[in-house]
């Protein structure tokens, strides 16, 4: 590798294991803006060319395993018992585990996400005002596997004493789930079926 592009390449590390430590430490969740705030703590410029969400995420998974395997592994299952209490409210909607939850990269601010499956004539607030739960409603602009954006309901609330997202796509979304924002790939998820199995397998470990 010349030497201008081995600098290159080593300040793209620096810039994404201090971009992970960020997001775990402070619990910023947005890849573009860690990488800029960790470029400028830094006093790095653009020049070089700033790293991947990839390479941000695979750092997240070295900090975790060098410096909060303890505290991470709690982390991770107590946000993964809440996503299935979640999901078993939920049910009927055919809701799927996506994110840091899914993946196993979680922080001390992460939130569990929800992806559900219905049309929006389903959607849950009737279920969500049956148990008193107080959901709030957004919309967000999703890129999906097809290469289009769509803009979706999300509901928030909180489960277990941690935040809730909780996406709603049509049933015909589930072959064309949104991108994952990391890596570029469709974001299939975990039923609950699957999360049973994961969390059990770990269990075990």
């Amino acid at each position: 590798m010349a030497p201008h592009n081995e600098k290159n390449f080593q300040l793209r590390q620096r810039i994404a294991h201090q971009a992970a430590r960020l997001m775990a430490e402070q619990g910023i969740d947005d890849f573009q803006r860690a990488k800029h705030k960790a470029a400028r703590q830094l006093g790095a410029s653009h020049q070089g060319g700033l790293p991947g969400n990839a390479e941000i995420e695979s750092a997240l998974h070295c900090y975790h395993n060098l410096y909060h395997i303890s505290d991470h592994s709690q982390q991770l299952a107590r946000l993964r018992r809440g996503a299935l209490a979640a999901m078993e409210r939920l049910t009927s909607f055919r809701p799927h585990l996506v994110g840091p939850a899914a993946k196993g990269i979680v922080g001390e601010l992460s939130e569990i996400t929800l992806i559900l499956y219905a049309e929006p004539a389903e959607a849950p607030e009737e279920l969500f005002a049956a148990q008193s739960i107080n959901a709030q409603l957004s919309e967000r602009r999703l890129h999906l596997a097809s290469g289009i954006y769509k803009s979706c309901p999300v509901y928030h609330y909180v489960e277990q004493g941690i935040p809730v997202e909780v996406v709603l796509l049509p049933p015909g979304h589930v072959s064309n789930p949104p991108l994952d924002p990391a890596n570029g790939k469709a974001m299939k998820g975990l039923n609950i079926t699957a999360l049973k199995h994961l969390m059990d397998a770990e269990a075990k470990a």
